[in-house]
């Protein structure tokens, strides 16, 4: 009896060990959010009596526009429109707006440069349910290439990162040729990391306090 719970101690020791080794071990590399890990920019920002109301209209309020413009159904062009009739605004004035905006993404302090320096040692992937406005503007614009070794979006794949059992992280795991067991993800959605973690992944929750250049920064020393 006393042998068995010896071992039964012993295991658990282990498993503790292995836990703690893993925690501290510098993973094969890094996925990193987009909306609300990286930047906390929004669409027609710039236009304070409208933003509120136009970004509502998109992602609160029931509605398909911005299910059909993140899965690639439709086009920044399409949800322009029917957001200048909604709010019976200019399309051309809109239109400009907002991909100047997307043009000029603004992101979280010192976090471009720490990418920089750990994409020197470990692949880093954009991974993020997004509209056609982040290739066509966002990306060369800020020539974000430089900074990401790829960029996995669900207006490309046709689905977002928590559907199809965590099919778009399969995606881009294979894109940079690392195995999700061996990746760490940045995602400030519970469900998202929850998913990852189920999936055999490392996940990290960011949240708007979370100094996300000191986590890089901290991965760069192990």
């Amino acid at each position: 009896m006393c042998s068995q719970l010896f071992q039964v101690q012993l295991n658990s020791i282990e498993l503790l060990q292995n836990k703690q080794m893993k925690a501290n071990t510098k993973p094969k590399a890094v996925l990193m959010d987009f909306h609300r890990t990286l930047t906390f920019d929004l669409f027609w920002e710039t236009l304070p009596e409208y933003t509120g109301r136009i970004n509502d209209f998109l992602f609160v309020e029931p509605s398909q526009t911005a299910n059909l413009w993140l899965r690639g159904k439709i086009s920044a062009e399409d949800v322009t429109e029917i957001v200048a009739d909604e709010f019976r605004l200019s399309y051309d004035f809109l239109w400009e707006t907002l991909a100047d905006e997307c043009a000029r993404r603004s992101f979280v302090n010192g976090i471009l440069p720490k990418l920089s320096q750990l994409r020197q040692t470990i692949p880093v992937a954009m991974v993020t349910d997004n509209m056609d406005v982040l290739e066509r503007f966002t990306v060369p614009r800020l020539m974000l290439d430089k900074f990401f070794s790829s960029i996995v979006s669900s207006h490309q794949l046709g689905f977002l990162k928590l559907e199809r059992e965590g099919q778009f992280f399969f995606e881009a795991a294979e894109r940079i040729g690392v195995p999700i067991t061996n990746c760490l993800l940045f995602d400030d959605s519970p469900e998202t990391c929850d998913l990852f973690r189920t999936i055999g992944g490392q996940a990290q929750q960011v949240f708007p306090d979370t100094d996300l250049a000191g986590h890089i920064q901290s991965l760069l020393r192990v």
